[in-house]
C-alpha cells in the first residue's frame, strides 16, 4: 500500500504491506493496480487539473483549483460539478378549481427558485416545484416525481398554509408519507417544513408592508401626491408580488 495513492485504486483491497516513499526501491511494495500505470504520465501533462484519485503530494506546484480525471483528453470537469448538490423543494397548497389560484403557487415556485440560485453561494442548486393537496394537478406524488426526474438528491416539502391546521399538520404529511412509499426511492431523503404561517415575524412584516402600502394609497387619494414607492414590499416578497401582478395584468 502506497500512502500517496488513494485506497480506492486497489480493487482487491488495500495491501497489508506499506511502502515508505523514500525507500520504495528497497521495499516489498507490490506493483500498483494496472489502472494507475499510465497516471504519472497523464498527471505530468495536466498539471492544471487535480485528479482526486491522486495524492496532493504528486503536485509539486500545489493542487489546481480545477478538478477532473486525468486523461489524454483535454476535457475537464470544474470544481462546482463535484461539490454542488441539487436540492428539490416542493411547495404544497390546498388546490383550487380556480386556475389563477393554482397558477399563483407556480409563479411563486419560479421566483423562489430564481432567488435561491441567483443569491446562493453555489453549494446547492435548487429545483422548486408546486403541487396541490387535492382538486388540481399536479398532486404531491406527481410533484415529488418531477423533482426526482430533475435529479435532486434531497426533497424538502413545504406546506404553503397560513395556519397549522388539519391540512398542514395531518393531511399533507399523510399524503407525503404515501407518496414516499409509492415512489420507493429510499436513497432520496424527504423532509417536511412547518407551514409558512408559523413564522410569525415573517408574516407580521409582510402584513405590515401591505398595510403601509394601503395607507400610502389613502394619503395619495387625499393629497393627490404620487406614492413614494410603488413596490413597498422589498426583497423576496416584493419580487413575488411584482411578478404575479404583472402576469395577472
Amino acid at each position: 500500500f502506497d500512502p500517496r495513492i488513494s485506497p480506492h485504486e486497489y480493487p482487491n483491497g488495500v495491501p497489508k504491506t506499506v511502502v515508505d516513499a523514500a525507500a520504495e526501491a528497497t521495499s516489498s511494495f507490490t506493483t500498483p493496480p494496472p489502472s494507475l500505470s499510465s497516471q504519472p504520465k497523464q498527471q505530468k501533462t495536466q498539471q492544471d487539473v487535480f485528479d482526486p484519485r491522486l495524492s496532493p503530494h504528486d503536485y509539486p506546484n500545489g493542487t489546481p483549483s480545477t478538478i477532473g480525471y486525468a486523461s489524454s483528453s483535454t476535457t475537464t470537469t470544474t470544481l462546482s460539478s463535484f461539490t454542488t448538490q441539487k436540492i428539490g423543494i416542493l411547495l404544497i397548497d390546498h388546490g383550487s378549481k380556480r386556475e389563477k389560484s393554482n397558477s399563483h403557487l407556480e409563479g411563486l415556485a419560479q421566483v423562489y427558485q430564481a432567488q435561491c440560485n441567483n443569491n446562493g453561494d453555489g453549494k446547492y442548486e435548487y429545483v422548486v416545484k408546486a403541487a396541490h393537496m387535492e382538486i388540481a394537478a399536479p398532486s404531491i406524488e406527481d410533484g415529488m416525481n418531477m423533482l426526482i426526474e430533475e435529479g435532486v438528491g434531497k426533497i424538502i416539502c413545504h406546506p404553503y398554509f397560513l395556519s397549522p391546521g388539519k391540512h398542514a399538520t395531518k393531511d399533507i404529511p399523510n399524503l407525503i408519507s404515501s407518496a414516499i412509499t409509492s415512489i420507493n426511492k429510499p436513497h432520496i431523503p424527504v423532509v417536511t417544513t412547518d407551514p409558512v404561517g408559523t413564522k410569525l415575524n415573517v408574516m407580521v412584516n409582510a402584513i405590515h408592508g401591505l398595510v403601509e402600502e394601503c395607507l400610502e394609497t389613502l394619503e395619495e387619494d387625499v393629497s393627490g401626491k404620487k406614492k413614494k414607492n410603488e413596490w413597498e414590499l422589498g426583497g423576496f416578497f416584493g419580487d413575488v408580488k411584482r411578478m404575479l401582478e404583472e402576469e395577472e395584468g
